[in-house]
């Protein structure tokens, strides 16, 4: 398999894995996520905070942060943080990764 081939499945791969983390803690009733949402709840229902564990597109973003850094680091090599231009990528990725997860969730509740 080519480097440009490994490149693209480990991106879609990183996609896939952020929206399942996404879809378990924001929408699956398996139990120890749901007692996880009732405990935020009961924590943060007067505020804004509230919604980050009910919303896809809240949470997706930051599901995929650990997920897109590690992938980059992983990939490219640590030193990537290291560059301008590197950091601009994994940032850049980490949205588009976040975004594409809220949305196949949110296209899985429909």
């Amino acid at each position: 398999m080519s480097t440009t081939t490994s490149v693209i499945l480990a991106a879609i791969v990183a996609v896939w894995a952020s929206a399942r983390l996404t879809r378990l803690v924001t929408f699956d009733s398996f139990p120890p996520m749901q007692w996880i949402r009732d405990q935020w709840d009961a924590r943060t229902s007067e505020s804004g905070w509230n919604e980050l564990l009910h919303c896809a597109y809240c949470f997706g973003t930051w599901a995929s942060l650990p997920v897109v850094v590690i992938f980059a680091g992983m990939l490219f090599g640590w030193g990537l943080f290291l560059t301008l231009a590197g950091v601009w990528w994994v940032f850049c990725s980490w949205l588009a990764v976040g975004y594409l997860a809220g949305i196949i969730v949110a296209q899985d509740w429909g």
